[in-house]
């Protein structure tokens, strides 16, 4: 069905077309009445000549287009980096296609004659996607990613987080070969996960070990697949209440710990049936936020006292798993339930860690850790449950990174809401949109910089609490903040992430021409050159007949 580009809408449009529509009457009046010729062929072929020049005015003005099936006159355009083996496969399944290149400023003239176009790759010229875009005939376009062995992509993590904070990497990789890929911190391995020959989803886990300016590398063998920068701002210093029936290793050692990376901790133990030992390290007045207990003081009432008042609850030093649980879930009012995995007394979580033969069942009222044997329930507060074994003997072995690791995961379950919060997905990457996601701040400011942009935070319609604002970053490198956080944010090269880049490349395009991503179908339209002709044709009969 033929449409038009013209707006009917606009004011000026309406006149315009208005005034097209008198001038046919006119024309026939001054040839019909005002000079009153004889009725002979030669009238008929004047009439005949002037309505034509009113009908392509009219249409030149209306600028009439169509879609057709967008598989008539099929273009490939291949990215640099495209594989010789690739580009055949491409063009032996597309057999009818011809090639082309768009690296001119002149090239956009070749897609007047292309209804579909069939992009492989992702390294393009700044050239090649100008004239995409500035086409006065947009084909339908359709993306066929290039994927090299051994490298990643539709990669991801926090470009802003805590110190302590678990950092997740997720990402997509080919291999060739069965291979082990390790994200690293300081030279030290901190997660891997094995992978199979072909296409593999992976997702690694690590915490924030330094605050400030900070980077994993993400390696496979020996070859280093990127280094992921990102910035940790300090922990927020928490008050933790360790209640124990008689002293022990296992809760001392993480007291100490938790005192060491800037958290308020009283240590409170039961010495005999009339004696307690109460302990501070970097006291503080402020009521306890999270309460660390074992299960035969699940019915106490400070425990309950916290969890009416919203406090978490952990409860570690599991002796025997069923029995405990059950005491937990009457006391509490949990619905915690184990399933036995093996009939041995402890089974091996990852060097140096162990755990019950245990998993707790899934709920939908429960959250698990991933990859440890600890659950969460959420009442008015939280309740926290650890099947581990010691973990201690990471810290006497040296291993603090693994110790970190795991207790950050655990405490991330029973972590009270922060205030000031940054969210920031990286990469982010120069030239590029990247969102900043702010939520519970005391005094939001109605703008910041981040190097050179000034950015407008924008209130969500659902929370009043959270914010958001876009921006493209122009510099790469490291950029400050000026805001109360002092958060900095990584910004990468634009040629480093040449996936983001025709992502948003063809999200601008669909933007642009909605029909043809919508109906998959090519857009016709006359060429300019073919209304000028017609036009100068019309004209210049017009003006023949007249004088012959």
């Amino acid at each position: 069905m033929i449409q038009f580009n013209f707006d009917f809408h606009d004011g000026l449009n309406q006149i315009i077309l208005i005034l097209l529509v008198m001038l046919l009457p006119v024309q026939l009046w001054l040839l019909l009445f005002k000079s009153k010729p004889s009725w002979n062929g030669r009238l008929y072929l004047r009439l005949g000549l002037n309505i034509l020049l009113w009908l392509v005015t009219l249409a030149f003005v209306l600028q009439p287009f169509w879609f057709s099936d967008g598989s008539g006159r099929t273009a490939l355009l291949f990215g640099e980096e495209v594989s010789d083996d690739f580009r055949q496969a491409v063009r032996d399944s597309l057999p009818q296609s011809r090639v082309i290149r768009l690296d001119e400023n002149t090239d956009a003239e070749k897609l007047l004659s292309v209804d579909s176009l069939v992009v492989a790759g992702q390294s393009f010229s700044d050239k090649t996607f100008n004239n995409l875009l500035l086409t006065t005939k947009r084909p339908a376009l359709k993306w066929i990613p290039f994927r090299q062995s051994n490298s990643v992509y539709n990669l991801h993590w926090k470009a802003v987080l805590r110190k302590g904070e678990m950092q997740t990497v997720s990402g997509n990789i080919r291999t060739d070969a069965q291979q082990q890929l390790r994200l690293s911190f300081a030279g030290r391995t901190i997660d891997s996960t094995k992978l199979s020959t072909g296409d593999n989803s992976f997702r690694l886990q690590a915490p924030a070990f330094a605050q400030g300016q900070s980077w994993f590398t993400l390696t496979m063998g020996e070859k280093v697949l990127d280094t992921l920068h990102f910035f940790a701002r300090p922990s927020e210093p928490l008050v933790f209440q360790f209640v124990q029936q008689s002293p022990d290793f296992e809760s001392r050692n993480l007291a100490t710990w938790l005192g060491k990376n800037g958290h308020s901790v009283q240590y409170l133990t039961t010495l005999s049936k009339d004696l307690e030992s109460k302990e501070s390290i970097n006291m503080s007045k402020k009521e306890a936020d999270i309460i660390v207990t074992d299960p035969m003081n699940a019915s106490g009432a400070l425990v309950k006292k916290a969890l009416a008042a919203g406090k978490s609850v952990l409860f570690i030093n599991i002796a025997n798993p069923l029995s405990d649980i059950g005491r937990i879930n009457t006391a509490l009012g949990t619905k915690f339930a184990l399933k036995r995995t093996s009939q041995q007394e402890s089974v091996t979580i990852a060097s140096g860690l162990t755990a019950f033969p245990y998993l707790f069942s899934v709920s939908g009222r429960q959250l698990n850790a991933a990859d440890l044997p600890v659950a969460i329930e959420k009442q008015k507060g939280k309740v926290a449950v650890s099947l581990l074994n010691e973990t201690f003997p990471l810290m006497l072995a040296g291993d603090s990174l693994a110790y970190q690791k795991v207790w950050n995961s655990i405490l991330a379950l029973v972590h009270p809401s922060s205030r000031n919060n940054i969210s920031v997905e990286a990469p982010v990457i120069s030239g590029l949109p990247a969102e900043v996601s702010l939520n519970n701040f005391a005094n939001l400011p109605t703008q910041f910089t981040v190097g050179s942009d000034t950015i407008f935070p924008v209130e969500s319609a659902l929370n009043g609490l959270s914010y958001s604002a876009s921006f493209r970053p122009v510099e790469t490198g490291w950029l400050s903040t000026a805001d109360s956080s002092g958060a900095r944010l990584f910004v990468e090269k634009q040629s480093n992430y040449s996936d983001a880049r025709i992502r948003d490349f063809l999200n601008s395009y669909f933007q642009k021409d909605a029909a043809v991503a919508s109906t998959d179908q090519a857009r016709h339209q006359p060429s300019p050159w073919l209304w000028l002709g017609l036009l100068l044709g019309c004209l210049t009969a017009v003006w023949v007949e007249t004088k012959l």
